[in-house]
């Protein structure tokens, strides 16, 4: 996070610590990749807190997916696209079917990453 000129308070620092999902080392990095995108420093406790409310790793991704959808009104559509294709699927075919310009799609790309 120092990397990106982001840090945490050490209670933040020990609220995720201590919250036994985040365990699970992918999760961790999701959480912590979840927090660099995050901007507003003064609402990072309840941004942390709502993820911290998941009590399975099916609630986490679903909250990380909800996040998703509300900043990019499309990833769900993108995502059941990937779902349904069973054998991959031409990155300008998922352009033409979302019907999104280059640079909705290069930040909806970036942020499924």
């Amino acid at each position: 996070m120092k990397e990106y000129a982001k840090r945490l308070t050490d209670a933040q620092r020990m609220h995720i610590a201590g919250c036994s999902l985040l365990r699970n080392p992918s999760l961790l990095v999701l959480m912590l990749e979840e927090l660099l995108q995050f901007g507003i420093f003064e609402r990072l406790d309840e941004y942390i807190d709502n993820f911290l409310r998941a009590t399975t790793p099916e609630e986490f991704v679903d909250i990380v997916l909800s996040r998703l959808d509300t900043d990019f009104y499309n990833a769900s559509h993108l995502f059941s696209l990937l779902a349904l294709c069973r054998i991959g699927i031409p990155e300008s075919e998922l352009v033409r079917m979302l019907d999104v310009n280059p640079v909705e799609w290069a930040s909806l790309y970036g942020a499924a990453q």
